[in-house]
């Protein structure tokens, strides 16, 4: 069950439907998990079938949200950005300068960067780029899911370099 629930203050209420249909409105205690942009409610103690479940039930959960991703980015239809080798803890095209150079520039030292080559005088010129997330900071266990489900990650990375919405209205 999908409810949206308005935050109007320092406490969130759960509905006493959702209590009912998780099972959890005559438990007594329950342990709140807070995650990256998520919280978990869960029963504090369970069986291990209710604890098998629960796991079924979160999994199914990742898989709606994993193909609700792959709506909106797309199929790969072979284009150039899903055909780079992406196994093995892919790290896109990171640049590393020293920090000596990063500071002496005013460059912050986590800072993404990029490269641009000038043919005519064979320079490189490295600049920051004005994003904050692309396909490198995709934990790789996540992008061989995305991978194997035929995300097309040049979406994928465009949804992350612009930060746009992609879930929720």
């Amino acid at each position: 069950m999908k409810l949206i629930k308005e935050n109007t203050g320092p406490a969130l209420t759960i509905p006493a439907a959702v209590m009912e249909m998780s099972g959890l409105a005559k438990t007594k205690r329950m342990e709140i998990h807070s995650l990256d942009h998520a919280a978990v409610v869960l029963k504090c103690r369970m069986t291990a079938m209710e604890l098998i479940k629960t796991i079924e039930s979160l999994k199914n959960f990742t898989t709606e949200l994993t193909v609700h991703l792959t709506k909106v980015c797309g199929s790969c239809q072979d284009c150039e950005n899903c055909s780079v080798d992406f196994s093995d803890d892919y790290s896109g095209d990171e640049i590393r300068i020293p920090n000596e150079l990063l500071d002496e520039a005013g460059i912050p030292r986590d800072a993404k960067l990029a490269a641009y080559a000038d043919r005519d005088d064979g320079s490189v010129t490295i600049v920051r780029v004005d994003y904050e997330f692309d396909l490198s900071d995709v934990p790789q266990d996540l992008l061989d899911i995305f991978i194997s489900s035929g995300i097309c990650l040049a979406e994928l990375e465009e949804h992350l370099m612009t930060e746009d919405v992609v879930y929720g209205d």
